[in-house]
């Protein structure tokens, strides 16, 4: 299905489970907020020549380091001895 293309307009993930979908994903809607916040942050950075003071949403490096796992990362190069 493609955003804002008159396809699935007004189509929920609600509707589409009640036609028999188990997992709705969104994947050009995806693609298409993620292309729209890297114009925006790189057009900032050609403006600018720098990231400080950009106004964007961003993801704090915490945050980041959480949403990938890296603390299970560690975890797994624990257990498999690349610690060392």
């Amino acid at each position: 299905m493609f955003p804002n293309q008159g396809i699935n307009d007004g189509l929920t993930a609600k509707d589409c489970g009640e036609l028999g979908y188990k997992i709705i994903t969104f994947p050009l809607s995806s693609l298409f907020a993620q292309t729209y916040a890297l114009l925006h942050f790189f057009q900032y950075l050609k403006e600018h020549e720098t990231d400080e003071g950009y106004d964007g949403h961003i993801i704090e490096f915490n945050e980041y380091l959480k949403f990938i796992g890296v603390d299970k990362i560690r975890e797994m190069g624990k257990k498999y001895g690349l610690d060392k």
